[in-house]
């Protein structure tokens, strides 16, 4: 597999009691269980819409107070935050505008968003190719990639979130988590829609797990994606693998506490690997919850024997629905998605 990774294969972990991680791996996949806490009811793919209050839109944001990155990719004072100990290169986003001129006018009744551990972007060319012409895939209005590399040699020195991005005529906005000379691992958020006021979470660095950890640390990508006028805020998530339960509850909740900086959206979507070893029993799925968040991709197995990716929404019409998809042949972990009802974003009173 390659130096270039900073992680095993989980396959290998789970061969011979955690494979090369041997007790440590084991001990932390306990201590998963040990430290969760009850969070209620896994929702299995309902709605996020808050029982029974009805639902409202998010109201048409004018633009004020909003922001973009900066030419040379960083971010105004105060949008990247955190561990800021790797240094002032991993506040540093990429972004690229690839979308038709006419995507702002676009009133789509339904908005699909997929999120997926794409395992580096290794296979970018087939990836590519399963967004354009699988069907469950090829009408995404959103996407939220995790793990992907820019001109490693992982990629064969390509950038795979741009390329993606151009592909599929997207924006996008991209996080460095890890160096990996001369590019970058990290998250994305890609959208047919205009992208707006992007901040970077860099998480608490804690790599116990890890004797030879790369240069940075997890991040979060946040971005609101504006859909007629509208904003929803999404965020991909990637998690640390190489640590306890508690920590990746710690990361979650610098998350939730980053999402109103300033909020200018009622409805928030966060996804991504969540790396739960302890699956829907870790604590940090009952943060979320506690948050007021709704699981919506159901349960289920997401990456060989773990549900280790998650869909949060917050804010979201009832009865929003999503699901567990295939790795098609191209990562580790299966693409989730979910759909969300767009149409009352159009009516003529704003």
């Amino acid at each position: 597999m390659g130096r270039w990774h900073g992680r095993r294969s989980r396959k290998d972990m789970i061969n011979l009691g955690f494979g090369r991680l041997g007790k440590a791996a084991l001990c932390a996949f306990v201590f998963a269980f040990l430290t969760s806490e009850e969070s209620g009811s896994c929702g299995g793919g309902g709605g996020g819409g808050g029982g029974g209050t009805p639902f409202q839109p998010p109201p048409i944001w004018n633009g004020s107070g909003g922001w973009q990155a900066n030419a040379d990719g960083t971010l105004p004072a105060g949008k990247c935050f955190g561990d800021l100990s790797a240094g002032a290169e991993f506040c540093k986003v990429e972004s690229g505008n690839y979308s038709d001129a006419n995507v702002s006018t676009y009133q789509p009744n339904s908005v699909r968003l997929i999120s997926w551990n794409v395992a580096h972007g290794e296979k970018l060319d087939d990836m590519i190719s399963k967004f354009q012409t699988e069907s469950n895939l090829k009408n995404a209005s959103i996407i939220n990639v995790q793990e992907i590399y820019t001109e490693s040699e992982a990629t064969g020195n390509r950038n795979a979130p741009r390329e993606l991005a151009k592909a599929l005529r997207m924006n996008y906005y991209f996080c460095r988590e890890f160096s990996y000379a001369p590019g970058y691992s990290g998250n994305a958020v890609l959208s047919k829609f205009p992208l707006h006021n992007p901040q970077v979470v860099r998480h608490i660095y804690k790599r116990e797990l890890d004797s030879n950890p790369p240069l940075g640390t997890r991040c979060a990508m946040m971005v609101d994606v504006s859909i007629s006028g509208r904003l929803v805020r999404s965020v991909s998530a990637h998690l640390e693998v190489k640590t306890m339960a508690g920590t990746r509850k710690e990361q979650g909740q610098e998350i939730i506490a980053a999402i109103p900086n300033p909020d200018f959206t009622k409805m928030h979507l966060v996804s991504g690997d969540f790396n739960t070893a302890g699956g829907e029993l870790e604590p940090v799925v009952g943060a979320f919850k506690d948050a007021g968040f709704t699981n919506v991709e159901g349960s289920g197995i997401t990456q060989t024997i773990f549900h280790l990716d998650y869909i949060f929404v917050r804010g979201f019409p009832s009865g929003t629905k999503g699901g567990i998809l295939s790795g098609y042949g191209i990562s580790d972990h299966k693409a989730e998605f979910v759909d969300f009802d767009a149409s009352s974003f159009y009516n003529i009173l704003g």
